[in-house]
This record gives C-alpha cells, sequence and structure tokens, in this order.
C-alpha cells in the first residue's frame, strides 16, 4: 500500500522499509519499460534509488534488459501472443483495470494525507491536555499550546497569547526547539499609546483553521522574537465559544501549514480545546485580582477609619490643650512674677532657695504650656524649597554632636543628591529631630546604628525621608498609640509624650504624611513623605 510513495515519506511504524523501497523501485522500473499502466505517471530517478539500495547501475540495467524475456510465459498464458484481436481485446481490458486502479489509488493517497492531518491534530491536542495540571496559571497554559503547536507544525519557533479585555494585558509565552521552559511576559497594553494596537487584537475576524498571521499580531511576535528573516507567519486562532480569546503564531512552516488547510474541522477542535483551557486560567487569573483588590480596598478602608479615628482624637485632645493652656498661663505667670519678686526681697537664703524653686517650677509649667499650645495650634510655617542632601546633612551633624553616639553610627543615604524638599525648614527639623531622639533613645550606645535615608528622586511628587533604627522595637500595643498624644512607654519623668505626634502632625499640615513599622527586639522604621514642589495652583 505504500509503493508510490519516495522511502523519505514512509510512516515511523512500517517494519521493513527496505523491501517496501525495493517494491517502489520495482514498480518504477517495470512503469519505465511501458508495461502496465496503473495512473500513476511519475517515474522517479532509477539509479538513485537502487543506490540506497546496494544496486548499480549496470545491475539495474541487466534487470531491465530481461524483464520482457521473463513477462513472455505470462503473456502466452493469458493469450496476449495468440491472436492480433485477443491481444487488443486483453491490453484495453488491461488499461481499463489500470485506469482503475489508478483512480483508486488517488483516492487512498488522498486519505491517507487527510489521516495524517488529522493525527497530526490529534496528537497535538493529546499533548496538551496531558500537560495540563489542575489550576495551571495563564503564562503555563500558553506556554503548552504554544509547544503543542509547533511540534504539530515542524516550526522552530512558537508564540501564543492569552487577550486579557479587562485589565488590557496581553499574556505571552514563547517556546523554541533548543529550549526546555517557555519565556513568558505579560504586556501592558492599558496606555494610550497601546490603545489602538490592543483594538486591533480585539476586532481580529472570526478565523476557524490555521492561516496566515494576521498583520495585527506581529508585534507580538517581535516582542518575543528577533525580526530575522523570516517573512511568512501563520496563526491558529483561540476560540472560545464565539470569541478569539488569543492565537498562536509559527514562523517558517508553510509546508507543515498548507497540509493542515485541508483540516479546518480538526484545527478547530484543538483550538477550541486551548480556548477551553486559557478561559479557564484567564477567569482564575481575574478572580485573584478580584480578590486582591478587595483585600487591598479592605486594608485601606481599614487604614482611613483608624486615620479618621486618630484625627478626631488629635483634634480633640488639640481643642482642650488649647483651652487648658489658656487658663494656665496667666495663673503660671503670676506665680512666676511673685515668686520672683519675692526673692529678691528676701534676706533668707533658706527662703530665697525655696522660692526659686518654686519660680522654676512655674516656668516649667508655663514651657509645657506652650508646647501643648504648639501642638494645638501649630504656626501654619513658611514653606520653601530646600535641598534634601543639605536638610539631612544637618540633622546628623546635629544629632552626632548632641548624642552620646561615635562616629558611623549615624549614616544617611540618597539615591538623588538633587532631590528637594518643599516644607517650613522649622517645621521639617522639628519633625525629623522628634523621629532621630526617638531612635537614639532606644538604642544600646554600643551597638546602635541609625540610618537615615532617600530612595527618592527628582521625578518624585513626594520625597520619601526613611529612618531606621537597631534599638528594642515597639510591641504591637505600643505601635498602637505611638502617634497619640501624652502617649510615652519610658519610665515616668522621661518625657511628656509629644514628640511623635508632633511629628505627624506637622507632616499633615505641611502637605505629607508619616507612618510607623516596627519589631519587637529589631528596631523600628519611621516614614516621612513631605512634597518636593509646591502645589500646582
Amino acid at each position: 500500500w505504500l509503493h508510490h510513495q519516495k522511502p523519505e515519506n514512509y510512516p515511523s511504524f512500517v517494519e521493513n522499509p527496505r523491501l517496501v523501497n525495493a517494491v517502489y523501485l520495482a514498480d518504477n522500473l517495470v512503469r519505465r519499460e511501458k508495461i502496465g499502466f496503473s495512473g500513476y505517471q511519475h517515474i522517479c530517478d532509477i539509479y538513485a534509488e537502487g543506490k540506497k539500495l546496494g544496486i548499480s547501475k549496470e545491475k539495474i540495467d541487466k534487470i531491465a534488459s530481461s524483464i520482457m524475456d521473463r513477462m513472455a510465459p505470462f503473456s502466452d498464458l493469458i493469450g496476449l501472443g495468440e491472436k492480433e484481436e485477443e491481444v487488443d481485446l486483453s491490453r484495453d481490458a488491461l488499461i481499463d483495470a489500470n485506469r482503475e486502479l489508478g483512480r483508486t489509488n488517488a483516492q487512498l493517497w488522498q486519505r491517507q494525507r487527510q489521516f495524517e492531518v488529522r493525527s497530526a491534530c490529534f496528537d497535538a491536542m493529546d499533548r496538551f491536555t496531558r500537560a495540563l495540571g489542575a489550576g495551571d496559571s495563564l503564562a503555563a497554559v500558553c506556554g503548552e499550546a504554544a509547544e503543542a503547536v509547533r511540534q504539530m507544525t515542524n516550526a522552530a519557533q512558537a508564540v501564543a497569547f492569552a487577550l486579557l479585555k479587562k485589565t488590557r494585558c496581553i499574556q505571552t509565552a514563547a517556546v523554541e526547539v533548543d529550549k526546555d521552559a517557555p519565556q513568558c511576559a505579560l504586556l501592558d497594553m492599558s496606555s494610550n499609546a497601546a490603545t489602538d494596537e490592543f483594538q486591533d487584537l480585539i476586532d481580529l475576524p472570526m478565523v476557524r483553521g490555521i492561516g496566515p498571521a494576521p498583520h495585527a499580531t506581529l508585534p507580538i511576535w517581535w516582542h518575543c522574537f528577533e525580526r530575522g528573516d523570516c517573512d511568512e507567519w501563520f496563526m491558529l486562532p483561540i476560540l472560545h465559544r464565539e470569541e478569539l480569546v488569543g492565537g498562536i503564531i509559527v514562523a517558517g512552516a508553510g509546508d507543515s501549514v498548507r497540509k493542515l488547510a485541508g483540516a479546518r474541522k480538526e484545527c478547530e477542535g484543538l483550538s477550541r480545546a486551548i480556548g477551553l483551557a486559557v478561559v479557564n486560567a484567564r477567569d482564575r487569573l481575574e478572580a485573584e485580582r478580584m480578590n486582591e483588590e478587595l483585600l487591598d480596598l479592605n486594608r485601606r478602608l481599614h487604614e482611613a477609619q483608624t486615620e479618621l479615628v486618630r484625627t478626631k482624637s488629635i483634634s480633640i485632645v488639640a481643642a482642650m490643650a488649647a483651652g487648658a493652656a489658656h487658663e494656665l498661663n496667666n495663673p503660671l505667670a503670676v506665680i512666676a512674677g511673685r515668686a520672683q519678686m519675692l526673692r529678691g526681697a528676701s534676706q533668707d537664703p533658706k527662703e530665697s532657695e525655696t522660692l526659686a524653686t518654686v519660680y522654676e517650677q512655674a516656668r516649667r509649667a508655663s514651657q509645657i504650656v506652650q508646647e501643648l499650645m504648639e501642638f494645638a495650634k501649630p504656626a501654619p510655617g513658611k514653606p520653601t524649597k530646600s535641598k534634601l542632601a543639605t536638610v539631612l546633612q544637618k540633622t546628623c551633624q546635629h544629632w552626632q554632636q548632641a548624642s552620646s553616639l561615635g562616629d558611623g553610627q549615624i549614616q544617611f543615604t540618597l539615591v538623588d543628591p538633587r532631590a528637594t524638599v518643599y516644607a517650613d525648614p522649622q517645621h521639617i527639623e522639628t519633625i525629623l529631630s522628634a523621629v532621630v531622639a526617638n531612635g537614639i533613645e532606644a538604642m544600646r550606645p554600643e551597638t546602635a546604628r541609625l540610618h537615615i535615608n532617600s530612595p527618592s528622586s527628582m521625578s518624585d511628587e513626594m520625597v520619601r525621608i526613611i529612618v531606621e533604627d537597631n534599638g528594642c522595637g515597639m510591641t504591637p500595643d505600643v505601635l498602637d498609640h505611638a502617634l497619640d498624644p501624652f502617649f510615652s512607654h519610658r519610665p515616668a519623668g522621661r518625657g511628656r509624650g509629644l514628640g511623635l505626634s508632633k511629628a505627624y502632625r506637622l507632616a499633615e499640615i505641611s502637605g505629607g504624611r508619616l507612618w510607623i513599622e516596627s519589631t519587637p527586639k529589631k528596631g523600628t522604621i519611621v516614614t516621612i513623605e513631605l512634597p518636593q514642589a509646591a502645589p500646582k495652583s
């Protein structure tokens, strides 16, 4: 059944291809000698095929010259040599029979080609479905689809892509014959520049079966592979119901694709099997994305509620502090003034010392009241643009001198030395001083490391300053109240608990924000964000 096939086209399961090759050579030899006619007119290179079997040209010529003598007994047996009428009749019958055999062989050949094409499609579908795993990602599904079609078309390279219409993205997976793992990428097409390209892909016509790749899909190929010398691309669309959800592009597989052109139903079946897997993976991805968005919204809502409560609490405390300060200032001024007058008139040293203590404590109480007033109604400030490097260097130098820390224990780092900060210089100094003082207080001097850095660049709208220490850190309950006014976790008498809360309030007034992250026994990170330029009017 293969004696009209070239030896290189024999299926892999043929057990004795050498025997089939000998029949193929014999068939061509008798047709060259005009013996019989099967309707199949092509005659191979007799000598080249004989060489494959180890038969020399001389041997073939000797066989050919003896054929007619060996045919004579069979001709006599069926009466071909007896009478002219009988010979003509037999010859016509043989010609008709050979023509019918030729038509039958042509039909069998066509059916064989169809069988091979269908087998290739079914093999690709089987390879794809076997490679899939439960819960595979969209990138993994695209990679398996690209590899299945690449092998089906005998192409060296293939790219599968899936359209994510909700997020305006394209998931791609590129495979090559000499590489084990696919190269996957998620292309963001949401920018204005890419809007038209993405819309062209969505508007591609519904095509069933494999065919020339639409021009709109070629940028996807060029994103995955270099342009090279190829000028012919083909695409198998990925279909789900009546929707085009993606495609698989191959290059340089023209002969294989043309064989597949007649198997439209089989190719469409493969396309829809891949489409079902792609849609399932895409829906899982969309569900995960929506779940992440929901979690993020819940987190932001919780933070907003916490921030609202904190802001409201600070406003209430500020109002109370302002009222109390107003009521306390006058009595404290009277007490301090009278104590100073009495001290000046007193002749008793012990009494003078007592009056000095009264005066000092009244003055200290007045200072506390002043701090309460500044917290309750801070000055609006006069924002100016300052170089961030100058601000941080000044802060480091001040605390290097004011603290007991040695050289190198306080450091600062800038990503972009050109970065600026737009705020009142006094407010910036107060914010940084409160944060740095809190960090130094939390560390042991012998192991202290305080790092101030800014990852911001000139292109950012907000400048970010990060102060990190390796101190004792904060427990969750302390961290929850660290920014509350009058809260202090230090021993009694070590502070009034207004440092971080005042810094937080000044950061808000300056158009920025401040937040704290801390781990017990590991340290604390305070992040400050301030505008880099004046707001646009």
